[in-house]
Order: structure tokens, then sequence, then C-alpha cells
């Protein structure tokens, strides 16, 4: 099917830590302190811009210089102050990469899944349906976990857990 599963912009709905299924496992579904900001698209997002590049009216947090990204850090100080971001960023990523990287093994080898994202099976079990939301949900988020580590993380392993027993 070419396009079964959450909206293309959930980032409202991860920030929320809501939105996707909440399958039992061994971990909780708690929520980042990004939920607690107020107006936090534009908080973080429109922070002091960087130029035209990153911040302001662009939305963008980062911005490719010299082929690298630059994060554009002005609206993560209020709470990170002190704080190593890029870091921290490169941690959360490599984490939340790494459970998607699981999860998609899982629903290709059960065959709910394709290599482009889309599901195949007409039918399959609750669970693996719910898996194959939450993977798409934080797939869709784009964030890599920054909007919400704790929620994509509980979505992640719970799936694989259910999907493994």
């Amino acid at each position: 099917y070419f396009r079964w599963g959450p909206h293309h912009g959930p980032q409202g709905n991860m920030i929320a830590g809501s939105g996707g299924l909440g399958i039992e496992g061994c971990d909780s579904y708690t929520n980042s302190a990004h939920s607690n900001i107020g107006n936090t698209c534009v908080t973080c997002h429109m922070a002091e811009p960087f130029g035209a590049q990153a911040g302001g009216h662009t939305m963008k947090m980062g911005y490719q210089y010299h082929g690298s990204l630059v994060l554009n850090e002005a609206g993560c100080v209020a709470c990170h102050e002190g704080d190593d971001l890029e870091t921290m960023m490169e941690a959360m990523e490599t984490e939340v990469d790494g459970y998607m990287a699981d999860l998609r093994d899982v629903l290709l080898t059960r065959g709910v899944l394709d290599s482009s994202n889309y599901i195949v099976a007409e039918t399959m079990l609750m669970k693996e349906a719910g898996a194959v939301w939450n993977y798409l949900l934080v797939l869709e988020d784009r964030s890599k976990g920054a909007h919400n580590k704790k929620y994509a993380r509980a979505l992640l392993l719970n799936s694989i857990e259910a999907l493994q027993e």
C-alpha cells in the first residue's frame, strides 16, 4: 500500500507524547522536558536567527557550513546552558537510529514492511500494525528523538519487544 500510517507531519504528536500505539513493554511511556516548553515550535525553531540560514522564519535548526551541519543553538541555551549540545545530539541520534534500524529489520523480516517503508501485508497481527505505525511515526517526525526522546524510545523498544515474543 503506497500510503498507510501516521500523517507526514507528526512533530506536534511526538512533542506531546501522543499519536503512537502504546504497545506494552519494558519501557514506560514518559515525555522529555521538551513537551513542557511553552510555544515549543517557535521557541526552538524560530530562535535568534543565524543570518538567513537557520532560526528566525526559516524554522531550520541547523545549516550547512563547509560540508558540516552546524546547529543553531540559540533556542537551546535557556535549558541547556553549558551542555555540549553537539555530543548530546550525536548520542541521541545514534541511539534512536539504532532502535529504528532494529525495528525496521524485524518488520522487514516479518514481511509487513518493504525497503521503501511501505506496508506490504493486506492483513497483519495487531501488534505488527502497531509496530509499523510506531516506526512510521518516529520516522516521519524526522527529529531522531530531539522532539521527545523518551517517547520515541518507548515506542520503538516496546514495538521490538512485542514482535520478538
